[in-house]
């Protein structure tokens, strides 16, 4: 049963700082809400309050795990490895991934925290159909549609009761019953 695994440290918050920052313009250009430090000499505080909110978020993870990956299984054109990371930081867009099986979730505000496992959800989804869109060469914004349908369209729409769908996304139908319909 492939897991998740929630981590934070430092390093790996400067890196993904350094990451934003050069994509900064991109989030501007696409009107993407993101967090963002003014530079990289930040100082990361707050350690005890963000690794508690962590355990937290991985606590409620680890209830809908296995039904989440029994559900994604069913699927076709799903590539699914047996670990992700998901790296919990305060800066970012709500979450984004890194192929093959990198995660970020931000936990900066409430709002996160309870929305945290949808995110999660979410940009797995990105990352098992990521050679799915790939092949199909999918924008932004038909990723994007894809997603939000296939949780709201699927067995996945029990686990996360309060999803809501991104106005960026672009719906094509077609797609969608082409990855949701069962592995035949």
């Amino acid at each position: 049963m492939p897991r998740v695994y929630f981590s934070h440290s430092l390093s790996k918050e400067r890196r993904h700082i350094i990451g934003l920052l050069h994509e900064k313009a991109w989030f501007e250009r696409q009107h993407f809400s993101v967090y963002l430090p003014k530079n990289t000499s930040v100082k990361l505080s707050g350690k005890t309050e963000l690794r508690e909110k962590m355990a937290r978020v991985q606590a409620r993870w680890k209830v809908i795990e296995r039904d989440f990956f029994n559900t994604i299984s069913t699927f076709s054109h799903t590539k699914i490895v047996s670990s992700y990371v998901c790296h919990v930081s305060r800066y970012g867009p709500e979450g984004r991934y890194g192929a093959p099986n990198i995660v970020f979730l931000r936990l900066r505000s409430r709002l996160d925290e309870k929305k945290s496992i949808e995110c999660v959800g979410h940009e797995l989804l990105h990352l098992i159909l990521h050679q799915f869109c790939q092949a199909k060469r999918l924008g932004y914004r038909e990723r994007e549609g894809l997603v939000d349908s296939i949780i709201l369209e699927s067995g996945l729409a029990h686990l996360f009761p309060g999803y809501q769908r991104q106005s960026v996304g672009k719906i094509t139908k077609r797609i969608v019953r082409e990855v949701i319909e069962p592995v035949a």
